[in-house]
């Protein structure tokens, strides 16, 4: 079995530095006889990986395409650092990677009446990690269930995760790891929204009792629109430039902030539009001067001389975030809110739709260097490393962290709305689960 797994001079070479024949005969036998549907994926699998293993510190560590897949000096704290915040656990548990295998281990010992589901991300690297490691111990613990990163179609909690095999992901597994760096920046994203967001929710204190909420919108609407018409929600995505805006005449329009601008430039005017966004720099795309015939969805967070100077009707809006906490609002005030006023739009869409939802330039992807529809005059920063998914035709097209996550949440509340139909008419976005393209 195991020289007809690796063969090949890279392989071949690492094998002399630690790989052991004997180890991986055993790992494999145990992982054949519980779990054959991956066994079959592990033993089809190779890559070209440049391997190495490091002896030159504490403890050998395996080295796949230059990243180490744990530490070379104190795999203990390494551990300990990784379950620091699994609190009262019960139940199972969830395990992404496995690294030198000393996670599960300790995993099975800390909680010894859990399920321990353990999923692997590269069946390639996995086979070199059984020719490596001595695994048989937790390969053969009937707490154990092993997992192929590429059926799994979401995050599970309680969860663990080796960050290090993430990056060592294959194709058919992105979709899961994307989930996961999404996971592991949570809290940094939280902080960094909380000390940008408080100043103008501060400064709109005043008009949080003074303005009408969404409540009142959606009881008044409720008489005249609400479920009698399809409604478009319009993005910034470069597609909407590409779109023909015509069928739009008998529709309810809902627009984020940056694509207000693109819409008057042609000649549309949307029934709402809805605005987060704590930078001045939304007054760039927010032209107020034409907003008489728009109702303008205002969280607390935005720019108080938006909501100052805005002409048309103006009512605020929530989210479940924190940060609003202690505010007076009301349970019907709330939109749904990840980080993207995309993500409110589309909530408010399905609120006052008849049950189909039409997006429009929800792309989450560049059109090559192209970020925004061509009159929105809103932009991305230029650090924001380049990202490559595929779009709804198949095609390889750029986009970023940021983008990537607020796509994902997208497809979360999307599943969390089973009665409505989302179409999109452009396939230049993302492909997007739960979405029909036209």
């Amino acid at each position: 079995m195991f020289a007809s797994q690796f063969e090949g001079g890279k392989v071949q070479q690492t094998c002399e530095l630690g790989i052991n024949e004997r180890l991986f005969e055993k790992n494999a036998t145990l992982v054949v006889s519980r779990w054959p549907d991956i066994w079959a994926q592990i033993e089809s699998s190779s890559e070209p990986r440049t391997l190495e293993v490091d002896t030159t510190h504490t403890l050998p560590a395996l080295i796949i395409d230059n990243i180490h897949l744990h530490s070379c000096f104190d795999t203990h704290t390494e551990v300990s650092q990784q379950l620091e915040h699994l609190k009262n656990v019960k139940g199972d548990i969830y395990c992404y990677g496995v690294g030198s295998g000393e996670l599960v281990r300790e995993l099975l010992r800390r909680y010894p009446d859990s399920t321990i589901h353990v999923v692997i991300f590269n069946p390639f690297v996995f086979k070199v990690q059984l020719a490596m490691y001595h695994w048989s111990d937790w390969l053969q613990d009937e707490a154990i269930q092993l997992h192929s990163a590429a059926v799994v179609n979401d995050v599970n909690t309680p969860w663990v995760v080796a960050p290090a095999e993430l990056a060592l992901a294959n194709e058919s597994s992105q979709p899961l790891v994307d989930k996961l760096q999404l996971e592991l920046n949570t809290d940094e994203i939280n902080r960094q929204y909380v000390k940008n967001v408080s100043p103008n929710i501060d400064a709109n204190l005043p008009l949080i009792d003074k303005l009408p909420k969404l409540s009142q919108l959606l009881a008044d609407a409720g008489n005249r629109f609400i479920g009698n018409k399809e409604v478009t929600v319009i993005g910034a995505g470069p597609s909407l430039d590409n779109v023909d805006l015509s069928c739009l005449n008998d529709q309810l329009i809902v627009c984020v902030d940056a694509a207000f601008k693109s819409l008057i430039h042609r000649g549309i005017e949307p029934h709402f539009v809805v605005a987060i966004d704590f930078s001045e720099k939304v007054e760039r795309f927010l032209t107020v001067e034409q907003s008489h015939h728009s109702t303008l969805i205002a969280f607390p967070t935005l720019c108080p001389s938006v909501i100052e100077r805005w002409q048309g009707p103006c009512y605020l809006a929530f989210s479940h975030h924190p940060v609003f906490h202690g505010l007076n609002f009301g349970e019907q005030d709330i939109l749904f809110n990840a980080g993207s006023v995309i993500h409110p739009a589309i909530d408010l869409a399905v609120k006052l739709s008849n049950g189909t939802v039409n997006l429009i330039g929800a792309d989450f992807c560049f059109e090559g260097t192209k970020t925004h529809a061509a009159a929105s005059d809103a932009s991305f920063a230029d650090d924001q490393t380049l990202i490559q998914r595929k779009n709804a035709r198949g095609e390889l097209v750029n986009t970023c962290a940021s983008l990537l996550s607020y796509a994902l949440d997208v497809e979360r509340y999307i599943q969390s709305q089973p009665d409505v139909n989302f179409v999109s008419v452009s396939q230049q976005g993302l492909s997007l689960a739960g979405v029909r393209y036209e």
